[in-house]
């Protein structure tokens, strides 16, 4: 195994422990209890960690809100779990509702090909319709990308009290998930292969290659 899956993999264990409920004192210890050090990591925790000087205790009480959604929502602890159950998408208006257009602008700014920004294109247009304020899975899923269980929780904590209308947020903490930070190092050939692996590996759906397969048809719109 290369360094960097070796990385990728010890990043990925850090984040699944404390989407489990693992609890803050376990998370510090994998990064020796530094706190900045954990924040420098995943920085979208910083709104669930408000001090940096916290110790373990104080820390622990602002992630009981997320131990409590992990154990309630048991498929949500996997990363990338979002929309699990199929369910129907509420379309809640939003005044910070984004167009593709800028929305696609916006990923493009972030480094990302135009390859990669149609694959996401694809699935946000099948999860939310393009819009940040989205609700699912009977209230358990939510934003853009349809974040689930924990993960929701860790996206609204990300993108602040205005989650709703802050887009730019959410796909800001969906491309510092170690998935998404994995798809946009993923050199795809075209738009359809990237669509399908983003489908499979960081939305992951009930039927999900049946659903990548669905969803890769639409991938022109956006390419």
């Amino acid at each position: 195994m290369r360094f960097k899956e070796i990385k990728e993999a010890y990043e990925d264990n850090v984040w699944n422990n404390f989407l489990s409920g693992g609890g803050a004192g376990d998370l510090l210890k994998s990064f020796g209890g530094n706190t900045a050090s954990l924040l420098k990591k995943f920085p979208m925790l910083k709104d669930i960690i408000s001090d940096k000087s916290k110790g373990d205790d104080e820390i622990q009480p602002s992630l009981n809100a997320t131990d409590a959604m992990a154990t309630k929502t048991n498929t949500g602890s996997i990363p990338g779990k979002s929309n699990t159950r199929g369910n129907p998408v509420s379309s809640t208006s939003s005044k910070g509702s984004a167009n593709p257009q800028q929305i696609s602008s916006y990923l493009s700014s972030k480094g990302l090909s135009r390859i990669h920004v149609a694959g996401i294109m694809t699935n946000i247009k099948h999860e939310s319709n393009f819009n940040p304020a989205a609700i699912g899975d009977g209230g358990t899923s939510g934003g853009l990308f349809q974040h689930h269980g924990p993960r929701f929780q860790a996206m609204v904590g990300a993108a602040g009290p205005n989650w709703k209308t802050n887009w730019k947020g959410q796909i800001d903490f969906a491309l510092s998930e170690p998935t998404g930070r994995q798809y946009v190092s993923i050199p795809f050939r075209t738009a359809q292969e990237a669509s399908k692996w983003f489908t499979i590996n960081f939305e992951i759906p009930a039927n999900k290659v049946a659903k990548a397969n669905d969803r890769s048809r639409d991938v022109n719109q956006f390419a």
